[in-house]
């Protein structure tokens, strides 16, 4: 009879989390590999975070994925939090070292490795659209590999208090040039999110065949944005990259185990 008493446990958590995809994309890379690990969603209330991270310490939980609404309010809570994720402003990962809860973000990690995959990076001109937290972790990312970063927003302001935080140039929507100038796209809105799958954050006429465009939303997997810029030759990148590999790093960080990509690309393309 195996003895389920050493199996590891890890967590994702937010409010609403019955939509999350962890579970299964860390729960079948364990399988694979055979290790004793076992990932569940719980459902946080604002008012239980506190109480729940605690918690977490103490049962020796060996990691938790953190969703919205908490990606900022949970940092109080925690003993450390690594310089990235201080410059996001937003913690997506917890691991638990030496009775410390640490936490990281590796939504940046999801933005830059599929588009390391792709292209060299440095001293390419990238457009972020957006002013929330993917966009700032897509800031983040693309700043330390060197790119040259913009950022627009149909809230001018919004956009104009990130692009001063993070000293990047600020573009007003009504100003874009038609191809935009930049080399790399990424949308980091949640506009063509479903259920609203026909919407899209650019029109066909600001994009040319010679963009990379990245659409950070992953549901559906094909957004409009997407066909828009398949149409017009660009070379396109999936949300589901970054959900991916962002995943990717977390079961690295809690396991120490290389992930397999492959079988968390499966899985998701699956359920999805």
């Amino acid at each position: 009879m195996d003895d389920s008493s050493d199996i590891k446990s890890c967590y994702v958590i937010g409010n609403p989390i019955e939509h999350s995809l962890s579970p299964q994309i860390h729960n079948a890379a364990y399988e694979v590999l055979k290790l004793k690990f076992s990932f569940k969603k719980k459902q946080v209330l604002t008012s239980e975070l506190e109480a729940v991270v605690t918690k977490f310490k103490q049962d020796q939980v060996s990691g938790v994925s953190v969703t919205l609404p908490h990606k900022e309010s949970v940092i109080p809570f925690l003993d450390e939090v690594d310089s990235i994720a201080l410059a996001v402003g937003a913690v997506n990962t917890i691991t638990i070292q030496k009775g410390r809860l640490i936490g990281s973000n590796t939504d940046i990690y999801g933005v830059v490795e599929p588009l390391k995959k792709i292209a060299d990076l440095r001293g390419k001109r990238a457009l972020i659209l957006g002013a929330g937290g993917a966009a700032r972790s897509a800031i983040c990312g693309l700043k330390e590999e060197g790119v040259r970063v913009s950022v627009t927003n149909r809230t001018q302001a919004k956009a104009e208090k990130l692009a001063e935080e993070f000293s990047v140039d600020c573009l007003a929507m009504d100003s874009l040039k038609e191809p935009i100038e930049a080399d790399i796209i990424v949308n980091a809105t949640k506009v063509g999110m479903y259920p609203k799958v026909d919407d899209s954050p650019l029109e066909e006429k600001f994009l040319s065949a010679e963009h990379i465009v990245f659409d950070l939303v992953y549901n559906p997997r094909k957004t409009q944005l997407l066909r828009i810029a398949e149409k017009k030759g660009c070379t396109v990148i999936s949300g589901l990259e970054m959900f991916i590999y962002q995943a990717a790093k977390q079961f690295e960080m809690y396991t120490e185990n290389k992930a397999p990509l492959d079988v968390m690309r499966r899985t998701v393309e699956e359920i999805l």
